[in-house]
């Protein structure tokens, strides 16, 4: 075992540690925690609006509602052509203003035209489209509607890298709070008022990205008289295109076992599975968007700096930390969460949270793990490992859906995503063979999973006794790792130190209050 895996290596950091210690991981943790209130806007929408779905639609409404969003996933997917990364590459390797302009400029047209030919395509075949999802061209309207909100989404894409680019993390956020008021609004009209159903629930969707999108456009408007610079254009399409398998291929990961269990187990459990993949992404809400929307800046802008090395090892370790602690809480309280959001049908659909979340976890590192790669601009690797995660999806999903349903979708999801990070992981190390702390990693996975155990066995011992162990449960997680034996020295001193810092705010709220 070398030294950066032991929990016990002194506290001085490494030779070439970053200027100022721990400054890359506040500015990483303050960013993330901005983009985690702004991106917990935005992904409220579904949380607050679930009891209102549940109640208003039926299970098999829901379960239209489900697979259509699913291909609004993919088609986000293939449009975007992976120019959001590209778009912080060369950003951040302009050697100019005027670059950075033509990357901005450039970006937005390019993108717009593509939506735009793809949503006025998709209009006039709704019918079609409608008849290959559903069997029926029933659905052509709501396929209308769901394009037009396609075109607005792909339209925020260039003006919202654009605020992740400069760090401004805190109008993002903004925004992000105004979409959902608007959301949450149109929402309750549609559904809720004028009972339009799975329709309504598409109409409120489109209007608010196309007011999101009438809010962001002057950041791009007066960026657009640069026009566009095929030269940059180039850069970016040889850099994102590769992506785009990758970025297909994770939008499957997540979601075309929906398309198996409603073909094998139909609508009801499409619905089942749903609601509990929604619970799940609670992490994905709290964790893993926020971090990988602070990530990309803090990646490339570090890139040359003497630590570097060091700063990429240790985020995967504080990263599957954090995700492993709200995996754990959502798996022991998993059926509550459920029973509370929606109705006690989806309460069947619980089994398989420790599994989803297990998933993201997996999700979560790859998003580190892939550093080598990205650096080294071989992006192509990414779509080979996720190629092979969605391989591996795809067979499992044949084999265990039809006899296991959703049980089965969810065992081979997260063994998928083991897959990837581990393939991602191999790939990489070819480029920057980073030296994580496996360790330590394999140290949290340990604790993770017996917690988990521990807790679904204290569900005998009755409602409340079970709550208040669960509990001490999280409790005991946070003390396996932050602790000396597992921290290193410099990570305890600092934890101590935040502590103190803690404890005398505290103290002067007291004196305050007296």
């Amino acid at each position: 075992m070398s030294a950066a895996d032991s929990p016990n290596t002194p506290a001085t950091p490494p030779t070439g540690s970053p200027a100022g210690g721990f400054a890359h991981y506040r500015r990483i943790l303050r960013h993330s925690i901005i983009y985690g209130l702004g991106n917990l806007a935005t992904r409220l929408v579904g949380l607050l609006l679930l009891p209102l779905y549940t109640r208003l639609l039926t299970t098999q409404e829901y379960g239209v509602l489900a697979i259509i969003n699913v291909s609004l996933a993919f088609l986000v997917t293939v449009l975007n052509v992976g120019m959001t990364s590209a778009i912080f590459r060369e950003y951040f390797r302009a050697g100019n203003d005027l670059i950075r302009q033509h990357v901005i400029s450039s970006a937005f047209c390019f993108l717009t035209l593509l939506s735009g030919v793809a949503a006025v395509a998709g209009w006039f075949a709704a019918e079609s489209i409608s008849q290959l999802l559903f069997g029926s061209a029933d659905f052509a309207p709501h396929t209308r509607v769901a394009l037009v909100g396609l075109f607005f989404e792909i339209g925020l894409f260039t003006p919202r890298s654009l605020l992740r680019a400069g760090e401004r993390s805190g109008q993002f956020a903004l925004v992000a709070v105004v979409r959902l008021v608007i959301n949450l609004i149109l929402n309750v009209v549609f559904v809720a008022h004028l009972r339009l159903g799975v329709y309504g629930v598409l109409l409120g969707n489109a209007l608010s990205g196309a007011a999101l999108y009438v809010v962001l456009l002057p950041l791009v408007i007066r960026r657009l008289r640069y026009g566009v610079s095929f030269a940059v254009l180039k850069r970016m399409l040889a850099f994102g295109a590769p992506l785009m398998p990758a970025m297909l291929g994770t939008i499957m990961l997540a979601s075309a076992d929906r398309y198996f269990i409603r073909h094998y187990c139909g609508l009801h459990e499409v619905s089942l599975y749903e609601v509990a993949y929604k619970v799940a992404s609670a992490l994905s809400v709290f964790v893993i968007q926020p971090f990988y929307l602070a990530w990309p800046t803090v990646m490339w802008s570090i890139e040359k700096q003497p630590g570097a090395h060091q700063t990429y090892a240790r985020v995967l370790t504080y990263l599957v930390g954090a995700t492993a602690f709200f995996a754990l809480g959502i798996s022991i309280f998993g059926r509550e969460i459920i029973a509370r959001i929606a109705t006690s049908t989806y309460v069947e659909g619980a089994w398989v949270l420790p599994l989803v979340t297990g998933a993201y976890v997996f999700s979560a590192a790859y998003f580190v793990l892939n550093t080598g790669v990205s650096l080294a601009g071989r992006t192509g690797y990414m779509s080979l490992a996720v190629g092979l995660a969605v391989l591996t999806n795809m067979v499992l999903n044949f084999i265990l859906i039809p006899s296991s349903g959703i049980r089965g979708a969810a065992v081979a999801t997260i063994l998928a995503y083991v897959v990837m990070a581990a393939s991602m992981y191999a790939f990489s190390r070819r480029f920057l063979p980073l030296q994580y702390e496996w360790r330590r990693v394999a140290w949290i996975a340990i604790v993770g999973v017996a917690l988990f155990f521990a807790g679904s066995a204290s569900r005998s011992l009755g409602e409340l006794p079970s709550a208040i162990v669960r509990l001490g449960l999280l409790g005991a997680y946070c003390m396996a790792i932050l602790n000396p034996k597992f921290l290193r020295r410099d990570e305890w001193l600092a934890v101590q130190a935040r502590a103190r810092q803690l404890a005398r705010l505290v103290g002067i709220g007291r004196s305050g209050t007296g």
